[in-house]
């Protein structure tokens, strides 16, 4: 038997709706890594393949958060659409978004509008379940604990940040040497994480009591959320 990797959700099998259950604490993480608070303008952006049990579980996690929830499911970004125009629908909904959940396959990867560094230039705080946007995803790898995955952000940050050269290298012949890097800064101002004093980084001010800016972020099927 021959297996193939999945292009699209289309290739992921659909959850029973009662494992929506099973979803939601991841869910909740997930509101809870993003921040969003009470009254935000949530945008759950998904495709018209995308489970429509995992777009429940999102959107009902924002709602329990008391925040006001818009789900947009648009078609497929597909591989190679780099000069794919946005619609205006969406660059509209996005530009009134406090925070944007993209529930799409290649969304952030294909799409010159919406690739990573123009999303990044937008208001909106940002969050990409990079081909994850699956049950399995949210009801395993989702659950990961906020306050480790904290705690391992801020180290891996300083550890990068140090670095003069990184190289990359796998048994299958990958050998790619990264030089003069530079870095964001790690997510911080959440009442779970960590302060860096105690991961070994600098000391920072107390918790803002507004809503923290957080970078964009990019969850894939090979990192844990």
């Amino acid at each position: 038997m021959t297996m193939t990797a999945p292009v699209s959700y289309l290739d992921t099998p659909t959850a029973a709706p009662l494992s929506i259950t099973e979803l939601m604490p991841g869910a909740y993480n997930l509101m809870e890594y993003a921040a969003v608070t009470a009254g935000e303008q949530v945008l759950v952006l998904a495709e018209h393949g995308t489970d429509p049990v995992v777009i429940q579980a999102v959107a009902a996690a924002a709602a329990y958060r008391n925040a006001e929830v818009h789900v947009l499911s648009t078609a497929p970004f597909s591989a190679g659409a780099w000069g794919r125009a946005l619609s205006p629908l969406l660059s509209a909904a996005h530009a009134a978004a406090d925070v944007v959940i993209s529930l799409t396959w290649w969304g952030e990867v294909h799409t010159a509008p919406q690739f990573f560094n123009e999303i990044a230039k937008k208001r909106a705080r940002f969050v990409s379940l990079h081909q994850t946007a699956t049950a399995s995803a949210l009801s395993t790898r989702a659950r990961f604990p906020l306050e480790l995955y904290f705690g391992l952000e801020t180290k891996a940050y300083a550890q990068i940040s140090a670095a003069q050269e990184i190289r990359v290298t796998t048994a299958l012949g990958t050998d790619v040497t990264f030089r003069a890097v530079t870095t964001g800064s790690p997510v911080s101002g959440h009442s779970s994480a960590p302060s860096p004093t105690a991961c070994g980084g600098p000391s920072r001010t107390e918790e803002p009591t507004s809503p923290p800016t957080r970078p964009t972020a990019w969850l894939s099927s090979r990192n844990p959320p």
